[in-house]
């Protein structure tokens, strides 16, 4: 289970295969990572961000601005919305985000690693960058989960935990999920 280069409890890695499994888990940290962010930040920046007449779908007549936040989006988006979403994404996956030299790390697609180039000198980067990533796929599943279960997005629930008093002091409220 535990030996000195990787942790793999199921021993599905093996030499052949152990950088496809990593470089998947560095694209599935990355995603997560902004995923996170997004769950969290339109919430708290939609308003000032993002300008009222701008369209989503000018023939539907929907605004960004109409679009909710968190896992309510899912429904109001129009699906060829998401069809264009996926072609993008697929597309960087499959022709822009490529291992072009099996030589280098996994997930190295000679564009450095927001400015680390020099992989050698950048180690304890880049595995923080795998444990971040690790840690970013467990909290988006928990948000994910949160919304579903109190029917609120991220910010409305933890917003609703906690309430601020004008002025100085701070007063702080604790709700119960069920």
């Amino acid at each position: 289970i535990f030996n000195n280069e990787f942790f793999d409890p199921l021993e599905l890695a093996d030499d052949d295969n152990f950088a496809i499994y990593r470089e998947a888990e560095l694209k599935h940290g990355r995603v997560s990572m902004l995923a996170t962010l997004g769950m969290t930040l339109p919430d708290f920046f939609k308003d000032t961000l993002v300008p009222e007449n701008l369209y989503l779908s000018k023939s539907l007549e929907l605004r960004f601005q109409d679009v909710p936040c968190g896992l309510k989006a899912l429904s109001v988006v129009p699906r060829e919305g998401w069809l264009q979403i996926l072609l993008a994404v697929g597309f960087i996956d499959t022709f822009v985000l490529v291992q072009r030299n099996l030589n280098a790390m996994p997930a190295d697609y000679n564009v450095g690693y927001f400015g680390l180039v020099g992989k050698a000198r950048h180690e304890n980067e880049l595995e923080a960058e795998i444990e971040i990533g690790r840690l970013a796929m467990v909290a988006f599943v928990i948000q994910v989960v949160e919304e579903l279960v109190s029917g609120k997005s991220v910010a409305e629930f933890w917003s609703s935990l906690v309430t601020y008093a004008e002025g100085d002091d701070v007063v702080m409220t604790v709700g119960i999920l069920l």
